[in-house]
């Protein structure tokens, strides 16, 4: 079980790293549009 935790972080990664680009939109995902975008991708 614990090595298949350690395979779903890495998956994480990927689309993390769209989040870094996404990173200079945090004040714009404060204002809602944003975090309804974000938590979406983050939920997936």
């Amino acid at each position: 079980m614990g090595k298949d935790e350690d395979k779903k972080p890495p998956k994480h990664a990927g689309p993390q790293k769209h989040d870094k680009p996404f990173i200079p939109e945090k004040p714009t995902k404060e204002s809602g549009d944003g975090q309804g975008k974000g938590g979406g991708t983050r939920g997936k």
